[in-house]
Parts: structure tokens; C-alpha cells; sequence
């Protein structure tokens, strides 16, 4: 390696012999932003090969991003975020306990007074939240301005259970509200996946309540837990159903379930369209009555519809969004757009879109007044209109980042349903969490600016929230404000960026490199990569503080090494203050190969 980088970038410290005919390249746009469908030798010039703790500007140039900076510290048994009415909020069980100015405290307790263990989803309607929680058991139970939802609490909403499938659908759905769990059922089989890295034990339990004793709960390891890899076992649901039986399953000493098995599906998202709250359950779509989020088994406009039945892969539903005034109801495998009316009789599908969906309901968000951006499988994806139709078409504005959200969400295992996203007010960027990661979708189509940056704190961010148009992300116990109180707080983390080989589309011409001029704002690092075939092998050639542009003489960063292409790399000083990459000018002298 050492000899290799010899040989082809000599000491840029040797004096140079002045060139003639020296030629330049110049990349002044970075508006395709971080790119991994090709290779870094292929890329095309004005992407990224990596853009860490950056974010793409109106006019393409890099930036570092802004800090994740603390603002408040939670006590325990507190759950979630949400801004309403112009204030944060978080949640918990317990009474208040005291948290800081500035948060408010809804407690939302069980009527069996079981304890808090998660929150599902909060959503503002009519200035008020709609709050869903998880307790003890994995029990999950609705509220409207903190009290109980009647309708949801007695489980007449989704209807009673009534098979060892729809047992297994419930099961899937309460193990689902703890973050270290991620789990779905096919028949009677729950399939239950955890974190990479990560073992659990695992047992269930059934229990006679009715008149035939052969009820079972079988557990089975599918997968073991290693490097990377998360642990998968399964629980088959047997025997005779029966209303009275009992089952639990019990993770990592967590129990869920245990009470009769009656209880009808619970809904986990809440979204509201044209004066109603909707929700979804196992296969079903709710809707509340008109202007009343508490009334949903009675009361003018209250609807169920069986999704399963209008579209194959809808067993299972798993999101909300709003669409050009159309309601999106995700399954992870199928969209289906509807129509909602005052009158349910009006309700209609107005398209089907089949092997494509989300897992992770908190990555649905509205983008601008006519795209919906969400996670699936395969990356990230929205929905847009496509020209001259009126028809729903997939599009890839997650492509060029596909290789790394389809690595991230293997490596997130069972979390990757719980990764969640936000819209930045001021700038309109989609920032996308998953695991410890945050994706930026940057999108100025007036400066031909669309692409992605990554930020990269190490934070297990579980919340976004806005307030004020600043943007809010919790973390464990912490509540973290991005940009700090002055909204002019930078990275602390040193800010990356390394550039594809750069050829001048001169991929055959032996060159002689000359040197480099940057437009720049604040410190950045400046390293060389001159062997294609070892574009790690990297020299440093500068440690600039300014612009290097108006050399007579030629560029102010002289380079001496001789390839094909070269490739750029500017680390940043992560000092809390600004930097800036506008333009890079690479000096070269065409050589024969010879």
C-alpha cells in the first residue's frame, strides 16, 4: 500500500516544475448528495461517497450540520414525546414527577392501574392528544385529553377474538410496544425477532378456562443471536379456542398477555382526515364519529372496513398517512388509497398498490403538499403523483442511500419497526432515524439539489417532535434540541465528506495532478487519493482556514501525483461552529500512460 501511494502521490512538499497546458476540473454542486448504487470509481460528479454529520444547502454546497444539543433530562417512568398546542409533552403512569419547566406531564393511568411501560403513538387532535399506551402485559389502551377511550378499552371496537390466529395477531401486536422486540404472526404462529447481538429467553404459557383442557403455547429458536445478527424463535398457539384460556409469552423476563383471551385487536396509530380519527387493527380500518375521537362503535360516521378483503397482504395493517387528501392505509407489503367521507357509505378505494409498504408506522410523513415518504424493505420510498395521471406511482427518491437503509434496518433486527421520521420545518428536510443513525433528505429542486447526508451522534432517538419550527429528539431520558437555544450550534462531531474518483470523464487519460483551490468556510482537513484500485490509501495535502482561490501563480495547494482519477476527502474540525464546502478545482497536466 505504502509503495503504491509513493509511487503514484509524490510529496506534495517537492518543488513542482511549472506545467504547461495545464487543464482543470470543477465540482461547484453536490446536489445529488451521498450515493451508494455504483461503484466509488463510477460515481458521477456532484455526489458523495460519504456525507457524515452534513447536510446539502439550497444552493449544493456542503455544510456541517447542526448539534443535537441537551435541553432537558426526563426522570424515570416517563414515556414518549409530542408537541400540542405549542408545547412539548411527555407521558407516564405514575404522578407527575416533576419534570422540567418547559415539559408538560399527561399521566394516563390503566383502570386496572396496571404500570406504564411504553407509548405506542400521541397524535394532536382538536388541540388535545390522542394518546395510546402500552402496560404491564403489553396491554395497550387508548386516551383523548388523558382519559380512557371507552370504545377501545373493552375491545368492542375490534371485536372479540376468536380463533387461535386471531390470538396469535394480538400477540404480535402487544410484543410489538417494546423497542427491543419486533414481532408478526402468519396463522397461529408468532414470529418474534430481537436485537442484533442480542439473546433472550423466551417461554409461554397456557393455561384451561374453559371446558376442553388442550391448549398449548410452543415455543421454538429459529435463529441464535451473534455478531450482527439477531435472535429469531417463534410461539405456535394450539388446542381448542376457547373465550375463558389463558395465554402469555414471556421475554427476556417481560410478560405480555396473561388475561383471558377476549380482548378484541387494539389500534396502534391514530390519524386524523376530514373531522375523523382513524385507526388501524389486525386487518381493520376504524373510523370515529364525526368531530368526537371517543365515540367509535356508535355516533354519525363511525365505519370498520375489512382492508384484508379489498386487497391480498392487508391481514396485517400497519400505518396511517395522508395523500393528496386521500387516506394511505400501509400494510408492509400493500398501500391502498381510500376516499373518506362524512358518510361512511361513501368511503371508496381509489387504488391498490401491491408489494410495497412500511413496518414502521413513525416513518410515515407527509413531504410538501403532495408526497408521503415512508420506510419499507427495500429503503425508503413515497408516494407521488406521476405526470399527466392521476394514479399513484412508487417512486425511488431513497435510491442512491438503498444499500445503506437496507444494511441499517438488517442490523436494527427487531427495531427497525420502531425507526421514525420528522419533516424540519425551516429547511424541509426528511430526516429518517434507525438505530443510532439519522438519514437527511435534502431537496431545493430550484438549486437541482436532491440528496442524502447522514448524522451521526450515536443516539438511540425514539421521538422527533416540533415546537416553535425547531426540532426536538428524545433519547432515553434526554430531550435534545437541535441547533441548541441559539439555533446556531454546529456538530461536535467532526464533519466527513469523501468524493467518488473524479476523471474529468477522461477515465482513459493518464494525468499528472497539479494541485487543488477550494471555496470553503471554516477548517477542514484535506486528503488525496490518487490509486483507484485502494481508494482507502489516502495523503494529506492541506489544512485550510479560507478559500485557496486567487493565486496568480496557479493553485494554492500544490499536488504532485500522477493516475487516471483522484478522489478528495475534507474532515472538519466538530468544534460546535460553521464550516462550508462550496467548490473543488482539481489542477491536472494530460500525461501518456507510457
Amino acid at each position: 500500500r505504502a509503495a503504491r501511494v509513493a509511487a503514484r502521490l509524490k510529496s506534495s512538499s517537492l518543488p513542482r516544475e511549472p506545467e504547461a497546458d495545464v487543464s482543470y476540473f470543477v465540482v461547484e454542486n453536490f446536489g445529488h448528495g451521498l450515493d451508494r448504487r455504483k461503484h466509488i470509481l463510477s460515481l458521477p460528479p456532484g455526489s458523495l461517497y460519504v456525507g457524515r454529520n452534513v447536510n446539502i444547502n439550497r444552493g449544493g454546497e456542503i455544510e456541517t450540520c447542526k448539534d443535537f444539543v441537551l435541553k432537558y433530562t426526563l426522570p424515570a417512568n416517563t414515556f414518549g414525546m409530542i408537541a400540542a398546542a405549542g408545547q412539548l409533552y411527555a407521558f407516564g403512569s405514575v404522578p407527575d414527577p416533576g419534570l422540567p419547566a418547559g415539559i408538560q406531564y399527561q399521566r394516563l393511568q390503566h383502570p386496572s392501574g396496571l404500570a406504564m411501560t411504553a407509548m405506542v403513538w400521541a397524535y394532536p387532535i382538536k388541540g388535545k392528544i390522542y394518546a395510546i399506551a402500552a402496560f404491564q402485559g403489553g396491554f395497550i389502551t387508548h386516551f383523548y385529553n388523558g382519559s380512557v377511550v371507552a370504545d377501545w378499552q373493552t375491545g368492542a371496537v375490534g371485536g372479540a377474538i376468536t380463533s387461535n390466529a386471531d390470538l396469535a395477531g394480538r400477540f404480535a401486536t402487544i410484543i410489538n410496544t417494546d423497542p427491543r422486540f419486533s414481532a408478526t404472526s402468519s396463522g397461529t404462529v408468532v414470529t418474534i425477532v430481537g436485537l442484533p447481538n442480542a439473546a433472550f429467553t423466551i417461554s409461554a404459557n397456557a393455561v384451561n378456562g374453559g371446558a376442553t383442557d388442550d391448549q398449548t403455547a410452543t415455543v421454538a429458536l429459529v435463529q441464535a443471536a451473534a455478531a450482527g445478527v439477531p435472535q429469531i424463535s417463534t410461539v405456535t398457539i394450539g388446542g381448542t379456542f376457547e373465550a375463558a384460556d389463558t395465554f402469555s409469552i414471556v421475554l427476556a423476563g417481560t410478560a405480555f398477555g396473561g388475561a383471558p383471551s377476549t380482548q378484541g385487536e387494539q389500534g396502534t396509530v391514530i390519524i386524523a382526515l376530514k373531522g375523523k380519527a382513524h385507526s388501524v387493527a389486525g386487518p381493520n380500518l376504524f373510523g370515529s364519529a364525526i368531530d368526537d375521537p371517543t365515540e367509535w362503535n356508535a355516533g354519525t360516521g363511525s365505519f370498520v372496513i375489512d382492508m384484508s378483503s379489498q386487497a391480498e397482504g392487508a391481514e396485517r395493517l400497519t400505518a396511517l398517512g395522508i395523500f393528496q387528501n386521500l387516506l394511505a392505509i400501509f400494510a408492509r407489503n400493500t398501500i391502498q388509497l381510500w376516499a373518506m367521507d362524512a358518510d361512511p357509505a361513501n368511503n371508496a378505494v381509489r387504488q391498490v398498490l401491491q408489494n410495497i409498504g412500511t413496518m414502521a408506522p413513525k416513518t410515515v410523513k407527509a413531504f410538501g403538499d403532495q408526497d408521503v415518504f415512508f420506510l419499507s424493505d427495500t429503503g425508503l420510498r413515497s408516494l407521488k403523483t406521476r405526470l399527466n395521471s392521476d394514479t399513484a406511482a412508487m417512486s425511488d427518491i431513497g435510491s442512491p442511500v438503498d444499500p445503506l437503509i437496507i444494511a441499517a434496518i438488517a442490523a436494527a433486527g427487531g427495531g427497525a419497526s420502531k425507526a421514525i421520521g420528522a419533516i424540519d420545518p425551516v429547511d424541509g428536510r426528511y430526516l429518517l432515524h434507525i438505530g443510532t443513525v439519522t438519514y437527511a433528505f435534502s431537496f431545493f429542486p430550484n438549486g437541482k439539489v436532491a440528496g442524502w447526508s447522514t448524522y451521526e451522534f450515536d443516539l438511540p432517538i425514539t421521538d422527533f417532535a416540533i415546537v416553535g419550527q425547531r426540532v426536538y429528539a428524545r433519547a432515553g431520558d434526554v430531550i435534545y434540541l437541535i441547533g441548541g437555544d441559539n439555533n446556531a450550534v454546529y456538530t461536535q462531531r467532526a464533519p466527513f465528506v469523501k468524493l467518488p474518483f473524479l476523471s474529468a470523464r477522461q477515465i482513459s487519460t493518464w494525468k499528472h495532478f497539479t494541485g487543488i483551490d477550494v471555496i470553503v468556510d471554516g477548517e477542514w482537513t484535506i486528503k488525496v487519493a490518487t490509486d483507484p484500485n485502494d481508494p482507502d490509501v489516502e495523503e494529506e495535502v492541506a489544512h485550510v482556514t479560507q478559500s485557496s482561490v486567487g493565486n496568480e501563480e496557479g493553485p494554492a495547494i500544490p499536488v504532485n501525483g500522477e493516475s487516471e482519477m483522484v478522489s478528495l476527502s475534507f474532515t472538519g474540525e466538530g468544534d460546535g461552529t460553521y464550516a462550508r464546502l462550496s467548490t473543488v478545482v482539481v489542477h491536472y497536466e494530460p500525461r501518456d500512460a507510457a
